[in-house]
């Protein structure tokens, strides 16, 4: 599987994995990427601006499940 490469601009929806507590949340959040890391480091993360909680969502490309909309 290739690596996730995010971009500044790149309209995503984004799925958060649940817990044993929580269970899956099966809710989609879209949103746009305005920040981006280099490293290769499995806790670096990623930005995106949410539309639906208009705030910022750290996201980590190695945890959350990520589908880049406009590619």
């Amino acid at each position: 599987m290739a690596e996730l490469k995010l971009e500044v601009g790149d309209l995503v929806a984004v799925r958060y994995p649940g817990s044993a507590i929580v269970g899956d949340l099966p809710e989609r959040w879209l949103g746009f990427i305005i920040e981006t890391t280099e490293s290769s480091d499995p806790y670096s993360m990623d930005k995106m601006w949410c539309f639906k909680t208009e705030s910022v969502h750290i996201l980590n490309t190695y945890r959350d499940h990520i589908e880049v909309l406009n590619k």
